[in-house]
Formats: C-alpha cells, sequence, structure tokens
C-alpha cells in the first residue's frame, strides 16, 4: 500500500499577510527616520537658544514640571501595556525601566500575541531589552534587541491518497530567533503617574537560533514527499513550505503599544 502524499494548500489570506507586513515594515522604518530626524532638528534649535536648561524643564503657566522635569526626579517605572501586532491581533504585555537620566531610560519587557483566521493563526512571545533616547519633552526613539518564539500554523493540510482521501491536519512553524527592535513614541509624566505610547516600531529576525516543523503535534516526516508522489506534487509541497518558513521568520510591525503604570 502506498504512503498518502502530503500536499499543502496554502490560502490567498495567507501570502496577503506576508505582503502586508513586507510592507508595513519599510513605510514604518520610512515614518521613524522621518520623526527622527524632525526631532533631531527641533533639539538643535532649541540648544541654539539662551535659554538654560533648568529653566526650559518649567513651565510658564503654573511653574510645574514638564514631563523632562519629572525625570529628574523618577529613577525606575512598572507599566502594563498593550498594542496592535501586524494588522492582524493585540498583544499583551509589560515593562519594567530604570530613568538613568531625563534623556535616557533603558527597559525590559515581554509582550505575548496571538492571531486566528481561517485556518492560519499566528502566535508570538518577545522578550525585549531596549534603550530609549528622548529628544524632547516627551517625544523618543527607541532600540535594542530581542528573543521571539513565534509560531506560524496552516490548517487544511490535506493526505491525498489518488484524490480519494481527505484528512484535514494542520501544520506548525516555530522559530526561536534574536531580533533588532526599533521604534518612535511618546511618554508622558504626571508626578508618579507614567502613560505613553511606541506608535509605529518594528521587530526584525536578524539569527535564528531553532526552527521546527510538526503536523498535528508530531514532527513532520520527509518521506511523506518521496517516493510515492509525482513530481508535480513534490514541487507544490516545497514551494508552501518555503512560503511557510518565510511566514515564520518575517518581521512583526507593532502599531500603538499603548502602556501606563507608575514611576517612583
Amino acid at each position: 500500500m502506498e504512503n498518502p502524499m502530503k500536499v499543502y494548500h496554502l490560502k490567498p489570506y495567507f501570502r496577503v499577510a506576508w505582503l502586508l507586513r513586507k510592507i508595513s515594515s519599510v513605510v514604518v522604518l520610512l515614518m521613524i527616520m522621518s520623526h527622527t530626524t524632525d526631532a533631531v532638528a527641533q533639539q538643535k534649535k532649541k540648544r541654539g537658544t539662551k535659554k538654560s536648561a533648568k529653566t526650559s524643564q518649567v513651565e510658564s503657566s503654573g511653574g510645574s514640571l514638564t514631563s523632562a522635569g519629572q525625570r529628574y526626579q523618577l529613577n525606575a517605572s512598572v507599566l502594563g501595556e498593550v498594542g496592535l501586532i501586524d494588522f492582524l491581533g493585540f498583544g499583551v504585555g509589560g515593562r519594567v525601566s530604570m530613568i538613568l537620566s531625563p534623556a535616557l531610560t533603558i527597559e525590559a519587557g515581554y509582550l505575548y500575541s496571538q492571531f486566528a483566521l481561517f485556518g492560519y493563526s499566528r502566535e508570538a512571545a518577545l522578550l525585549s531589552a531596549r534603550a530609549k533616547w528622548f529628544l524632547g519633552n516627551s517625544f523618543y526613539l527607541t532600540g535594542g534587541a530581542g528573543y521571539r518564539d513565534n509560531t506560524v500554523s496552516e490548517r487544511n493540510v490535506e493526505y491525498d491518497d489518488a484524490n480519494r482521501v481527505s484528512i484535514p491536519s494542520v501544520r506548525a512553524h516555530t522559530q526561536e530567533a534574536i531580533t533588532a527592535e526599533l521604534g518612535i513614541g511618546n511618554q508622558w509624566q504626571f508626578s508618579g503617574f507614567t502613560i505613553g505610547c511606541d506608535w509605529v516600531g518594528l521587530s526584525q529576525p536578524v539569527a535564528t537560533l531553532s526552527s521546527e516543523v510538526t503536523v498535528d503535534g508530531e514532527p513532520e516526516s520527509i518521506s511523506l514527499i518521496q517516493d510515492n508522489s509525482s513530481a508535480a506534487k513534490q514541487e507544490e509541497a516545497e514551494k508552501n513550505r518555503r512560503e511557510m518558513d518565510t511566514q515564520v521568520g518575517s518581521g512583526s510591525v507593532q502599531l500603538v503599544r499603548f502602556y501606563l503604570g507608575w514611576s517612583f
């Protein structure tokens, strides 16, 4: 009895999701570059004034400290967050920050996201260590490195035995990788209360630590696409395998990562 040939029928939205992430990654990078350039120009302009650094931290009305001024008096922050990931689903997590100066903060964070639609799903957990460089009162550029555990799954994998039997299954590709983190945002301080948002960000894998493919939770067997399959079916299986590899290894666009918490 011949072994069944496994054929992966990837739906159009699977490819659309990949294309959307690629386009949005480019847009995010352009936005970050544009906003950063504007912020640096404004910062240089401020430095050219005769206003002292101390006086510039105090608002003219009421004499209350601005967000930058209040960071002089704080040491650390504990924050919770929620954000939109890849236009597909929401992520939740938290951060712990250490305030080194009004212009520099370092933080460690965790973000978990999950999305599922029509048999396609993506689940990711991200641990990151980043630095924030404030280029004004509240605007900042953030960058760093992270560890990402990412799984992309596609349902409707079929076992095809001479076109007579079709049994739904699930193929999943899990990858662990080191990522580069980049983003821009604003953070405001109201005494101990902290509120802010990473408006746009990008998490891009730069080194793969491990990669595993499973079918229904079991390691995928290469023998299923060997002797008993036609050349056309082998080519289709390999093509779709490469698409899954691209999906799991692609960058992640992060939008409106809103966070709030307490600083002390």
